[in-house]
C-alpha cells in the first residue's frame, strides 16, 4: 500500500494567500487550476451549482463502504469495517497498527484501498490568511464542476489526485470560508500538529468535531456541510432526520437564497 507520508516540518505556501471578494464580477476568461489553489472564499447557499448539490444528494445515499490495506511485512490484506475515514489508511502500514497479527490468515484477495479523502473526511490544512492549521471537511465544491476532488494524471497517465475542496470548521465568527487546496498540503485529523496553535477559535473547532470522529462520513455532512439549507429549501425526505440544532432552516434564507435554489434538482 502506497502511504504519503508528510513532513514534520511547517508546510510552505504554494502561492501567495488571497481572499476572494464574493461580490466582485468574475471574469469570463477560464480561470486555470493553479490560480485557485489556496484562496480561500467565502461560502453562499446562493452560489452554490446546481451540479454540486446533486453531487452532494447523491452521496447522500450511498452505502458506507468498507476499506482494506495492505500490511508492509506480510504482504497480507486487512479489512478495516470499523474505519471511517480513509484518510485513517495513512496510518495502516503494518498488521500491528492495524491491530492484527501477520501470523492471522489473508482478510481479501485486495488491491488495498489507496489512502484518499471522501465527502466528510476531516483534515488539517494550513489557513493562508491566519497562518494557522485549522480542522476542516470535504466536501463538494460550490463551482460550477460540482467535484470535490481535482485529478490530473502523471507522465505514466497515472491519475493522481492533486486537490480538495474543503470547508473550514472555523467559521462560526466570520462566515462559511473554504476553497481548494493541493493534497500535499492537508493532513488527516489524527495528524500530530506541527505548530502550537494559538487562537482560541481554531481550539474550539478542534474540541468540537473530535467527537464526530466516530460519526460516518454522511453523519458528518450532516452536521458540517454548507449545502445542509439546500435540503429544508428542496423539502428533501432527508431533512426531515435532521434536528433544527443541525439544520439551518429555510425560513433564515434570504429570497436570493431562495431562488438561487429553484432550478436544483433533487
Amino acid at each position: 500500500m502506497s502511504v504519503v507520508d508528510f513532513p514534520s516540518q511547517e508546510i510552505p505556501l504554494i502561492l501567495m494567500a488571497r481572499q476572494e471578494d464574493a461580490t466582485a464580477p468574475k471574469e469570463e476568461e477560464e480561470i486555470e487550476f493553479v490560480d485557485i489553489l489556496n484562496v480561500v472564499q467565502n461560502l453562499f447557499v446562493s452560489r452554490i451549482q446546481t451540479s454540486a448539490y446533486n453531487r452532494f444528494r447523491s452521496y447522500l445515499d450511498q452505502p458506507r463502504r468498507v476499506f482494506v490495506a495492505r500490511c508492509s511485512r506480510c504482504s497480507k490484506h486487512r479489512l478495516l469495517p470499523n474505519m471511517i475515514d480513509p484518510g485513517g489508511l495513512h496510518f495502516a502500514r503494518t498488521c500491528l497498527t492495524m491491530k492484527r497479527q501477520c501470523s492471522e490468515p489473508n482478510e481479501h484477495p485486495g488491491p488495498a484501498t489507496e489512502p484518499q479523502y471522501l465527502p466528510g473526511s476531516f483534515v488539517i490544512v494550513l489557513n493562508p490568511l491566519s497562518l494557522e492549521f485549522e480542522p476542516a471537511i470535504v466536501e463538494f465544491s460550490h463551482d460550477a464542476s460540482g467535484d470535490y476532488v481535482m485529478i490530473s494524471h502523471d507522465e505514466k497517465g497515472v491519475p493522481v489526485r492533486i486537490a480538495y475542496f474543503v470547508t473550514f470548521l472555523t467559521h462560526r465568527d466570520r462566515g462559511p470560508t473554504g476553497g481548494w487546496f493541493p493534497t500535499e498540503s492537508m493532513k488527516p485529523l489524527k495528524y500530530p500538529i506541527p505548530t502550537k496553535i494559538t487562537s482560541k477559535t481554531v481550539l474550539e473547532a478542534f474540541r468540537e468535531c473530535r467527537p464526530y470522529e466516530c460519526y460516518s462520513l454522511r453523519d458528518r455532512l450532516f452536521h458540517y456541510s454548507v449545502m445542509l439549507p439546500m435540503l429544508r429549501v428542496k423539502r428533501d425526505p432527508l431533512a426531515d432526520d435532521l434536528s433544527d440544532d443541525e439544520l439551518i432552516e429555510a425560513d433564515d434564507l434570504s429570497d436570493d437564497d431562495l431562488i438561487a435554489t429553484e432550478g436544483v434538482e433533487s
